[in-house]
This record gives C-alpha cells, structure tokens and sequence, in this order.
C-alpha cells in the first residue's frame, strides 16, 4: 500500500528511524512536510508503529502527524516524484 505520512508539528520533524526500518520504499523529495512511502499493513497500523501507545511526545522526532492511505492522486509536482507514484501505486 502507498501511504503519505503528513507531519503536523515539531522543530524539524523526521520519520523515526525503526520505523525507517520497517517500511519499503520512502520519497522524502517533500520532507519535512510529507513523506510517501509504501508499507505493507493498514493505515492504523501504520500510525501505531510511527506513534506507539507508550511514546514520548517531547523527545519523538515527529510529535504529531497523520498518516493518509493513497488511492489516487492529482495535483502539481515534480516529475520525478510521479514517476515515483507511478511505480508504487497499485
């Protein structure tokens, strides 16, 4: 699945590093703002994985964000980011 995972908050909000681990393919052409990346498990759990139950907000590299499952898409980008859409939407 291809997800956009919008950040919300933070001085220089990052995807957490384990997280990195657990996903497959990452655009970061658009970070600190949006990442796209895919991941092979539901929005939900997704967001668990980014904010899990027992987090500590001040110290999380992304205090707040939310996490978008793409189903189509439209609008005004570079053409390398949909050629990138391109490959990884089903």
């Amino acid at each position: 699945m291809l997800y956009a995972v919008v950040a919300l908050g933070g001085d220089e909000p990052r995807l957490p590093d384990e997280v990195k681990s657990r996903l497959g393919r990452i655009n970061d052409q658009y970070a600190p703002a949006a990442w796209f990346v895919t991941f092979d498990g539901t929005a939900d759990e997704l967001a668990d994985l980014i904010w899990p139950e027992d987090f500590d907000e001040a110290a999380h590299p992304m205090p707040t964000g939310i996490v978008i499952r793409m189903a189509a898409y439209t609008g005004f980008a570079s053409q390398r980011f949909w050629e990138w859409l391109r490959v990884h939407l089903p």
